[in-house]
């Protein structure tokens, strides 16, 4: 399995923005951060996430939380 590296904070808070959306809280995104999404695989066209932009999510939060 491929080492997926470090968000950086502009990622972290997209994926955290997808993931409100997920709950029905639906935060203002910027094109860049919709398009970057889409682009990496995080979301749908629809704006869902996927479950890789989910596992990006968990992964990060957990390599936070350890920081």
């Amino acid at each position: 399995m491929k080492r997926e590296e470090r968000l950086d904070d502009h990622a972290f808070r997209t994926l955290a923005a997808l993931a409100a959306g997920e709950l029905g809280f639906y935060p203002i995104l910027s094109a860049r951060s919709t398009a970057r999404a889409r682009g990496e695989g995080w979301s749908t066209p629809q704006g869902s996430l996927t479950a890789r932009g989910q596992g990006m999510l968990l992964a990060e939060q957990v390599r936070r939380a350890r920081a």
